[in-house]
């Protein structure tokens, strides 16, 4: 066991925390707070090869241009129940957030909503939220 393995911290604190880092690395606010969300609660869930232990990556790639802080997504294809996103290189929690918010939208409207990622850093938030029972949503991602 290491020093560090008995820490706790508060999640509000981890957020917080999380938050200011990411805003600090040029992240929109809000994105910086769903980015924050994402890691806690990762890590809440006992998840944590998805948690804390991936800021430092992320903290590296937003550093090198890797990740584009600000991205300007795109809906390039838009059907009724199916969409693709280009993410434009940005982080993978916002993205996934507003992807799945659409493709949710989709799925209550049409009976399913299915959605593509591409440009995206990484991919996340397809698991934790869910639409409501009889609505379909499908996410795939190529980063």
């Amino acid at each position: 066991m290491t020093a560090a393995a008995g820490v706790r911290v508060h999640a509000s604190a981890l957020h917080a925390f999380l938050t200011r880092v990411y805003a600090t690395l040029g992240l929109a606010p809000d994105d910086a707070a769903i980015a924050a969300e994402q890691a806690v609660d990762a890590e809440l869930r006992g998840v944590v090869s998805h948690g804390c232990v991936r800021v430092g990556t992320f903290v590296e790639r937003l550093r090198r241009g890797t990740i584009n802080p600000r991205p300007r997504a795109q809906t390039l294809v838009d059907l009724p129940g199916w969409f693709l996103l280009d993410g434009d290189r940005g982080m993978a929690a916002p993205l996934g957030r507003r992807a799945m918010d659409l493709a949710m939208a989709k799925a209550q409207a049409n009976g399913i909503g299915d959605h593509y990622r591409k440009m995206v850093n990484a991919f996340a938030e397809g698991v934790a939220r869910s639409p409501n029972p009889g609505a379909n949503v499908i996410a795939g991602t190529r980063a």
